[in-house]
């Protein structure tokens, strides 16, 4: 788990379906047959970690709503990613809830949680927290039945100017003004 964030590309002198089929269940994330020339290696290469920045900043945007498989490169990252936010989700509404402990159920140190957070998704630990729930308000903000104190106390923000502080950061609007434009 605490690499499978890396891109993998073979370089094998090994050609053919069967090869490259191996290679690809494996796990790897291009399997490149000899001969070959070094632009188009660079040019794979290139391609491939623009891709994954793009997803990480698409992941960013508090207005989209993106799975796990989207912004993962591995079965290990989308479990990993899967597993936090089924974590994150059970205890939405816990106003304590708290990185370590996260950590701790992850059954991770508190150092290699931050860091595998950090570059599976290109967020902190505790902006990705923050970045879930409030993903998680959004939709929410449609029933007009509900107050925003109300909502703010679902995922885990017992005080209302501090979450409209973060909304509002996160957003560029106030979740008041969010609402109004819904």
């Amino acid at each position: 788990v605490n690499i499978s964030h890396i891109p993998v590309i073979l370089l094998t002198a090994l050609g053919g379906d069967e090869s490259s089929l191996t290679g690809y269940k494996m796990g790897a994330d291009l399997y490149l047959s000899k001969p070959f020339g070094i632009d188009l290696l660079l040019a794979i290469l290139n391609n491939l970690l623009r891709t994954r920045v793009e997803l990480k900043k698409r992941f960013a945007r508090p207005e989209l709503n993106v799975t796990t498989q989207e912004i993962t490169f591995s079965n290990a990252d989308e479990w990993f990613i899967a597993k936090l936010v089924e974590l994150i989700e059970k205890r939405l509404d816990d106003a304590d809830l708290r990185i370590d402990d996260l950590a701790a159920e992850m059954a991770m140190s508190r150092s290699s949680f931050y860091t595998k957070v950090k570059l599976v998704t290109g967020m902190s630990a505790n902006a990705f927290v923050t970045d879930y729930k409030i993903k998680k308000v959004i939709p929410m903000l449609r029933d007009p039945r509900k107050t925003i104190q109300e909502i703010a106390m679902q995922v885990g923000f017992v005080n209302q100017r501090y979450f409209s502080t973060v909304f509002k950061q996160m957003t560029g609007k106030t979740p008041t003004q969010y609402r109004n434009e819904l």
